[in-house]
């Protein structure tokens, strides 16, 4: 009773944790009051209303936070960095994809069951990386309660590490859309009078009138990073002639999107069940597609591209093989590469025919007329529920090549 007498000039909220997921060792001493240093300042855990209460119509000054410009992962290493992330821990975006590719140990902080408002950590070097987990699912938007409570558990940590030093990117105002000088005032509230010196590094995000100028500076026609003066320029270079197939259409370019399922099909083994480390296995991957023999070609890709076949361990166990001068290695390595384009070329036409005649088989041809009514495939769909088809329309101009057809709708 008296506890409850004491404490009810407070705003304050009795939120039930099992023991194992309690990692607080005391809720009352530890979470309601923390001693900053020798002095007397202390500072309460404070409900969101409360704060806004205190610094309406007040200027917050604190000048241990400082704005930095650069990248956040060139701080010092006596500063120890933090950013935010969801309880899920899917960090597959933005500065969560950055830290967890840079430091990595996901299984590490999923070990330590974290809950929304926590701050779980590793150590890294001689520096800790915390996680500020401020909402359940990496889709969700975080609000500005949740972010406030998760900062004043930061800066419990900050004083529970003995951490003097600490390195933020601008939280909240990335995919979460927070209006970072409301967040600063809070970072400078809570952090006040605690001796942490923290500096803040923006997110270098390109502004709208930015990315229209990219596009206009490098890209020519709707196909974008496809065509663009870049990439042609490149071709041009290296004597590559460069193919364009039709947007919005993967059968026209089916070699390529059938090599994309090999390789899907070599990750889908790998992956763990969140399906986050398949990047790492893209290397191995690709080794064994160039190492393979091609049922289209009858050659590895490595073989085509190097006029020699890959060796690979299983190499070493057969007999030595004679060795060549300069000269005869050069003249046979021109004839194996010549020899070898032509039977891939030969086998590729081949291929190519059993495929056209094996689409012909199910082919359905379609006539149209002029003045007939047509559909046309909606490719700028804005979500699921919209219409696949637009029109009909009708007085179409029909040629060999192109069709053109008057927007009139029926």
């Amino acid at each position: 009773m008296r506890w409850r007498l004491k404490l009810a000039e407070y705003q304050y909220e009795v939120i039930y944790k099992p023991g194992v997921t309690n990692t607080n060792a005391d809720a009352l001493s530890c979470m309601g009051r923390v001693m900053l240093n020798s002095t007397s300042t202390t500072y309460i855990q404070m409900s969101f209303d409360t704060y806004l209460k205190l610094v309406k119509d007040k200027t917050v000054v604190n000048n241990k936070v400082i704005e930095e410009t650069g990248d956040l992962f060139d701080a010092p290493l006596e500063y120890s960095l933090a950013h935010c992330v969801s309880q899920d821990l899917k960090m597959n975006q933005g500065m969560a994809l950055m830290f967890r590719r840079k430091f990595g140990n996901v299984e590490m902080l999923k070990c330590q069951h974290p809950q929304v408002h926590e701050v779980v950590y590793i150590r890294q070097e001689d520096r800790y990386i915390l996680y500020m987990v401020t909402k359940t699912k990496y889709w969700q938007k975080t609000s500005l309660e949740d972010l406030f409570l998760t900062i004043q558990n930061l800066r419990a940590i900050c004083i529970e590490l003995n951490i003097k030093k600490l390195a933020i990117p601008r939280i909240g105002s990335g995919s979460d859309q927070l209006d970072w000088p409301t967040i600063r005032i809070m970072v400078r509230f809570i952090f006040k009078e605690t001796g942490i010196e923290i500096r803040v590094y923006p997110q270098t995000e390109l502004k709208d009138s930015e990315k229209q100028q990219v596009l206009a500076e490098h890209h020519s026609s709707p196909l974008g990073e496809f065509l663009s003066r870049v990439l042609a320029e490149t071709c041009k270079l290296l004597k590559i002639k460069k193919c364009n197939t039709s947007p919005y259409h993967p059968q026209a370019n089916g070699a390529l999107e059938r090599s994309h399922r090999t390789l899907g099909e070599y990750l889908r083994h790998f992956v763990n069940k969140d399906q986050m480390n398949w990047d790492t296995f893209i290397p191995y991957a690709m080794f064994v597609f160039n190492s393979s023999e091609h049922r289209s070609t009858g050659k590895q890709p490595y073989e085509l591209m190097y006029g020699r076949t890959m060796n690979i361990p299983n190499s070493v166990m057969k007999p030595p093989e004679s060795r060549y001068n300069y000269e005869d290695y050069h003249l046979e390595l021109k004839q194996k590469l010549q020899v070898s384009h032509q039977i891939a070329r030969d086998r590729l036409l081949e291929q190519k025919q059993k495929t056209k005649e094996h689409y012909d088989q199910k082919l359905n041809q379609i006539t149209v007329h002029v003045g007939d009514r047509v559909l046309l495939k909606n490719n700028a769909r804005k979500g699921k529920l919209s219409p696949k088809w637009l029109g009909p329309y009708e007085d179409g101009q029909f040629g060999n090549v192109n069709t053109i057809i008057s927007l009139r709708k029926v």
